[in-house]
């Protein structure tokens, strides 16, 4: 299982099977009278458009967390202490903005959360994009530090406001979205990630040029995914 590749059977399968069963959970709980989401809450713009941006934003976290310390460690040669080091100070900066998006929310509302949020994910993604062949550690670390302001900006704004737009009865079913998203997108996210990467360090002679590779790959889907992030986030805030 291990050596299970894109073009293995089962993968295939398994790939082709998800929107196969993911329109038929749709169809069953659009006719049973006690479904177990509520999908009318996808009738309301802004809290749709708003769980789509916190799917991007919690997309790329994950992804980063998992794919930064295989790069340092395996294309730069840094020991794990280091690689570690380079990912907390993101947490630090992650926590912070997460208390303090809270506050900026009861005094002026989303559109400042939101807008700075997608401003930190645009710069911090397409930077790290860009010099990630011979970045250094500190400076990965400071870009790092700048996306995982947006993380906290994007998902406590996008949730209290798209919550807010929900009828009263179907903001359970609205918070129940939101937690599976979060966590759904960080899976799928990895698993797109290690897959790409791995790709990379079987067709390449030399594991540290492979992983090299993959990463820029991840990137530059990253860079996309930021993208749709910033146009949902401005779809919330029209």
């Amino acid at each position: 299982p291990n050596s299970y590749g894109w073009s293995n059977p089962a993968v295939i399968c398994l790939l082709i099977g998800i929107p196969i069963f993911l329109l038929l959970f749709i169809r069953i709980e659009n006719k049973t009278p006690k479904p177990i989401l509520n999908l009318e809450i996808f009738k309301f713009p802004i809290f749709t458009f708003g769980i789509c941006s916190v799917y991007c934003c919690c997309t790329v976290c994950p992804t980063l967390s998992f794919m930064l310390p295989n790069y340092l460690q395996l294309s730069r040669g840094m020991n794990p202490l280091n690689s570690a080091i380079v990912l907390s100070s993101g947490c630090i900066a992650g926590a912070v903005s997460t208390m303090l998006a809270g506050h900026l929310y009861d005094r002026k509302g989303p559109r400042p959360g939101i807008t700075l949020g997608g401003i930190c994910a645009a710069a911090g993604i397409i930077l790290m994009r860009i010099g990630i062949s011979g970045m250094r550690a500190v400076v990965l670390a400071v870009l790092f530090m700048i996306y995982m302001i947006s993380h906290g900006c994007i998902i406590n704004n996008n949730m209290t406001y798209g919550l807010k737009a929900l009828d009263p009865e179907l903001e359970p079913d609205g918070n129940a979205a939101f937690n599976i998203t979060s966590n759904l997108a960080g899976t799928i996210g990895i698993m797109i990630a290690s897959g790409i990467v791995s790709s990379f360090q079987v067709s390449s002679a030399d594991i540290a040029d492979g992983t090299l590779a993959g990463a820029k790959v991840v990137m530059t889907l990253l860079t996309a995914v930021v993208i749709a992030l910033n146009v949902f986030g401005y779809k919330v805030l029209r």
